[in-house]
């Protein structure tokens, strides 16, 4: 798949209005440069992936982006920070994460997109060409892994549901309807040095933005973008493989044919991330329907605790199998 085929979006004017499909790159471009062609004068979004042909198709038939399962692409990835009721924090989350960018992946302040939401938050996003992405069916799971890896390290918080296939970003240059504040684009330079209230005060108006150029690939994030692809297609493939093997079998699998994925194990550890957290419940859910049997359920769950105890993999399945038998389970 080639990205220049992955021209179209899709554009709302305010949240409940209809999806149109536009230019992705024209719209966003627009927007930012504050065209008056553009102007919306109230809320308007613009889709955070872009799309193929076949996406048109999908929408054309259904009426509605929803159900489309095909491929995506992303000349920018954006991460959201936003921070409940302390816009300080938020700005200071988003300083740490913008300098950390730049210096972990050899960057100019002038290579990133900084904006100020409009509202309670900051949208930082940097280009694709950093890890040369090719789009694909899984570019927006890769995409979020990849952002949660590198938000971990920064040691800040975003919302993950900003990655799912057909989500939706405030538009550049767009009036928030609850602030009455624009999303407006600002330099690393006064990220770092204004205050949240002079913030406000270039957010009273749209305000005339810049696309930075495309940055070479840095050998740092092609190896992470690489890794968290793995992770992902990995787990695309276990799933396929126990749904296979539970088609097959029946309800009631042999032990250790389901597994917790990854989600699984962060939500039972970490809690729900920011934002993410009706998809994350779902998916939790989801994954642990398919176990075959609370023994099944009860291995997974426990068995990594138990190694990690220090215990002998024999040792940990056999006092596992002896609470079972214990608590009545065959």
């Amino acid at each position: 798949m080639n990205a220049t085929d992955f021209r179209f979006g899709f554009r709302v004017l305010g949240r409940e209005a209809e999806r149109k499909p536009t230019d992705w790159n024209s719209a966003f471009t627009a927007h930012t440069e504050a065209d008056p062609r553009s102007a919306s004068g109230g809320e308007c979004y613009l889709s955070h992936f872009q799309f193929p042909d076949e996406f048109l198709k999908h929408l054309e038939t259904t009426g509605s982006t929803a159900g489309y399962a095909g491929p995506t692409w992303a000349d920018w990835l954006a991460f959201d920070i936003d921070v409940e009721g302390d816009i300080l924090e938020a700005l200071t989350q988003a300083i740490r994460l913008a300098a950390w960018l730049i210096a972990r992946f050899n960057l100019k302040p002038g290579d990133l997109m900084i904006f100020y939401s409009g509202s309670k938050g900051f949208h930082i996003l940097i280009p694709s060409s950093l890890w040369n992405g090719k789009p694909s069916l899984h570019f927006h799971e890769y995409s979020r892994r990849f952002a949660e890896t590198l938000a971990i390290n920064a040691e800040v918080k975003i919302d993950s549901a900003v990655y799912a296939r057909v989500n939706l970003l405030r538009a550049p240059n767009s009036r928030h309807r609850k602030t009455n504040r624009f999303k407006v684009q600002l330099t690393f330079d006064e990220l770092q040095t204004l205050k949240p209230e002079a913030i406000f005060e270039i957010a009273a108006s749209p305000r005339k933005g810049w696309i930075p150029k495309p940055t070479a690939a840095n050998p740092e994030a092609v190896e992470c973008w690489a890794e968290v692809s793995k992770i992902v297609d990995q787990d695309h493939e276990e799933t396929a493989q126990r749904r296979s093997a539970k088609a097959s079998a029946g309800r009631q699998l042999p032990l250790g044919v389901s597994k917790l994925n990854l989600t699984t194990a962060a939500v039972l550890v970490d809690g729900f991330s920011v934002g993410d957290r009706h998809r994350e419940l779902f998916s939790a859910a989801a994954n642990m329907g398919e176990f075959g049997s609370v023994e099944e359920l009860a291995f997974a769950l426990l068995t990594p605790i138990g190694l990690n105890s220090g215990l002998s993999p024999s040792e940990v399945q056999r006092q596992i199998a002896c609470g079972l038998k214990h608590g009545g389970r065959t």
